[in-house]
């Protein structure tokens, strides 16, 4: 069978819940859609659990950009006790220079989104433990196409940036494929005519209260973001996760 989640955001025991609620063997195959990373208290547990399953395929998500690009900017033997020397907490973000900031003062941003706690796992990690997280974060593909049961998806973290189903995906460039939020109206829109887009990054939610803690689907596009994150914060939030054999949900 195969399986899709997405945005774990560090709930390492309700992602471990999930497969045990289905049943997840080594005969199935499952797809993280990014995100990973950040808010839940167990961000590097999980990535550390993910890099060992060969029938796991996680993709990158604009959180995981964060991390990578924060922690590849540093020293791999950075500590706790000389972090500031090299995060510079001065910089004056303007419409000129954003792009540059959230590409070169990534810490920031990153911690701002809920990072600080992924980060101090990440600290906490020998030097050894970090290349190896770096390394499988350099990995993670931005995309994936499956065909199940001859029905095609393409899975990608978030709905692209101007987005135009004649373009192919490798034309998109990695900020348009992760950050995209795209208007309520939207979700009603004209995507692909051949397969259907499954994506994340948005809580559900968003769209529409009455899809509060609930997959989204219509007919070409399905978001499975519904809101792990916020589950402790707010009783509507869970762990979803979608058989494309059938589309049976399932949710912690």
């Amino acid at each position: 069978m195969n399986y899709v989640m997405s945005d774990l955001h560090g709930c390492y025991d309700e992602f471990l819940q999930m497969l045990e609620l289905i049943d997840f063997s080594e005969d199935d195959n499952l797809i993280v859609i990014g995100d990973v990373v950040d808010r839940g208290p167990a961000s590097v547990k999980l990535l550390q659990y993910l890099m060992k399953r060969s029938d796991i395929l996680l993709l990158m998500g604009n959180h995981d950009w964060f991390m990578r690009d924060t922690i590849k900017r540093l020293p791999i033997d950075i500590h706790f006790d000389n972090i500031k020397d090299y995060l510079d907490e001065n910089i004056v973000i303007t419409n000129d220079n954003v792009n540059q900031y959230l590409t070169e003062h990534s810490y920031r941003n990153w911690t701002y989104n809920g990072g600080e706690s992924a980060f101090n796992e990440y600290l906490n990690l020998s030097v050894s433990e970090r290349a190896e997280l770096i390394k499988f974060l350099d990995s993670l593909l931005y995309y994936y196409e499956l065909t199940v049961e001859n029905q095609k998806y393409m899975l990608v973290h978030s709905v692209p940036v101007g987005f135009e189903k004649e373009k192919p995906m490798e034309d998109y460039k990695p900020f348009d494929l992760l950050f995209s939020r795209i208007e309520k109206d939207a979700w009603n829109g004209n995507f692909y005519d051949d397969k259907i887009m499954i994506v994340g990054h948005t809580p559900t939610l968003l769209i529409n209260n009455e899809y509060a803690g609930k997959i989204y689907k219509k007919e070409k596009i399905i978001n499975i973001d519904c809101g792990c994150a916020y589950k402790n914060k707010n009783d509507n939030g869970k762990l979803g996760c979608l058989r494309l054999e059938d589309m049976k949900e399932y949710y912690i």
